[in-house]
């Protein structure tokens, strides 16, 4: 924040906020100036001018030590440039996670600016230059998306998000709970930011996941064919979900007694190894030589574990698992987790909700109006201007018997960790153990298909994703998709029902759909 104000000034306001210690960098005439005030930990200051101070901050409650940078940027193109080649300095020798935070007069992207000229596109490109070579991500924020405003009349009237913070990869995850707020501007024209490093996260009761890494370990495939060889009543889909269900109980204990803590296992296993190779440098010893060995080939194998665990959580989907990229997914995961937090919401009113019970209040009242129908309406004259398009012949195409090859096509061109459904199984499940469970997963498809019933606990897939990835080929393909509400504010079925029916859609086709 720009002080304006000399040291006596500021010293008189560190008082009045119960402040015990403060730093100052002197204003230049009427502008600029920085202050630095705080309670409860050590700080050393080891670079302070007019646009930024680095600091050093030692905690006395867990003895950790961290850098934090605050900076004040240049409105000039030559300044910016000098504070970014500071930065990218700092960088270079800085070996403490690491917080850069402050006002930076740059927006990241063209959309964090709005009215007014657009931003200038090589500026952008060298401010997210400087942050990709200083290795900071940015932490995002909580709340008014714009942080700075010049406050002028309509037809001038600009907004920008130039306050933001970000961190190094250390800091990320030491601080794998911060959250950055952005609170309400008064009195000034800058929204000021509140770094939380300690936020404490919503919990919710997390639903059961289909693990990826189970996929290395032999008895979880025997856990499978143990479900798949019970014998029960009731309709295909019905002992499909009952086979489920019962390598979903199995899997949980599976997973209580062996995979709660790929972390601590791997810590142990890398303590012991320790403690072997040193024996080895005092006097040689066949056994520990072969116990090394041992040693090895599991910390590998736990290396690729808690890869597969964090790239599932992580999604990304562009970058190949492996040992190497554990970390990368692990600060993906933190990213996505802090990015979904609703630590507050705007309701209808234009006003901030952060009360856990307003909060779930604005989300449910918000979906209940928009999937509430209307009281009363005449849609026949509407219905009447829709032509029948529809031969009878594409209904025939549409309603032919499905087949295990189409089946399982459309199973295995879909993303193995792509969202899973309800029952928490993803299509790798599918795809790994097709052997056991493709049989099944045919007949409650046909089952679904010849007797137009779905049961509600089962999740219906896109089963058309091929035509996502599909580029080339003389034979076409069409697929249509229901998520409607992605494009329109609100869809009644009914309606949607009506105008199938007129534009000549089979009867069948159009029960699969309802």
């Amino acid at each position: 924040m720009e002080t304006k104000n000399n040291k006596v000034k500021m010293e008189t306001i560190r008082h009045k906020l119960r402040f015990d210690f403060g730093f100052y960098v002197e204003p230049e005439g009427l502008t600029g100036g920085i202050a630095l005030c705080w309670n409860d930990v050590s700080i050393d200051v080891e670079i302070a001018h007019k646009n930024l101070v680095h600091i050093a901050i030692s905690t006395t409650v867990d003895l950790s030590r961290w850098a934090a940078t605050f900076v004040y940027g240049c409105p000039t193109h030559a300044g910016k440039e000098k504070v970014w080649n500071e930065l990218k300095e700092i960088a270079s020798s800085e070996r403490l996670p690491w917080l850069c935070v402050g006002d930076f007069n740059q927006v990241l992207t063209v959309g964090d600016k709005f009215g007014g000229n657009l931003p200038d596109l090589g500026r952008i490109r060298a401010f997210n230059d400087m942050l990709n070579d200083c290795r900071l991500v940015d932490l995002g924020c909580i709340g008014p998306r714009f942080t700075w405003r010049n406050n002028r009349a309509e037809g001038g009237f600009i907004m920008e998000r130039i306050d933001m913070a970000f961190a190094n990869m250390e800091w990320r995850e030491r601080f794998d709970t911060a959250l950055v707020f952005v609170e309400i501007a008064v009195g000034f024209d800058h929204n000021p930011l509140l770094i939380n490093t300690n936020f404490s996260l919503n919990k919710v009761r997390r639903p059961f996941r289909f693990e990826s890494l189970w996929t290395t370990e032999e008895e979880c495939h025997h856990i499978i064919v143990k479900a798949w060889d019970q014998v029960g009543a009731g309709s295909k889909m019905f002992r499909l979900c009952k086979k489920l269900r019962g390598c979903k109980d199995d899997l949980k204990v599976r997973q209580r007694n062996n995979f709660e803590d790929l972390r601590f296992q791997i810590a142990t296993l890398w303590d012991q190894l320790a403690g072997i190779q040193k024996e080895n440098e005092n006097r040689f010893n066949a056994d520990n030589y072969v116990k090394e060995k041992v040693m090895i080939t599991k910390l590998e194998d736990l290396w690729q574990k808690e890869a597969m665990f964090w790239h599932q959580r992580s999604r990304v989907n562009w970058l190949r698992m492996g040992d190497k990229n554990a970390r990368f997914f692990h600060l993906s995961t933190i990213h996505r987790r802090q990015k979904n937090q609703v630590a507050k919401l705007k309701d209808e009113n234009g006003i901030w909700q952060v009360d856990k019970e307003c909060i779930v209040g604005v989300i449910k009242g918000h979906f209940e109006k928009l999937y509430s129908p209307p009281h009363t309406r005449d849609i026949a004259a509407i219905i009447s201007l829709v032509d029948p398009v529809v031969p009878s012949n594409m209904n025939i195409a549409f309603t032919k018997p499905v087949t295990r090859e189409e089946v399982k096509a459309a199973t295995f061109k879909m993303g193995a960790l792509k969202a899973p459904g309800s029952d928490g199984f993803p299509r790798l499940f599918y795809q790994t153990y097709w052997h056991v469970v493709g049989e099944d997963v045919f007949n409650s498809a046909k089952n679904f298909f010849e007797g137009r019933y779905l049961l509600k606990k089962m999740n219906p897939h896109e089963v058309f994703h091929f035509l996502k990835h599909k580029k080339s080929g003389m034979k076409r393909s069409v697929a249509v998709k229901l998520h409607l509400s992605q494009a329109y504010d609100k869809i009644c079925w009914d309606s949607l029902i009506k105008v199938m029916e007129k534009m000549g859609f089979s009867l069948i086709w159009i029960g699969w759909i309802k």
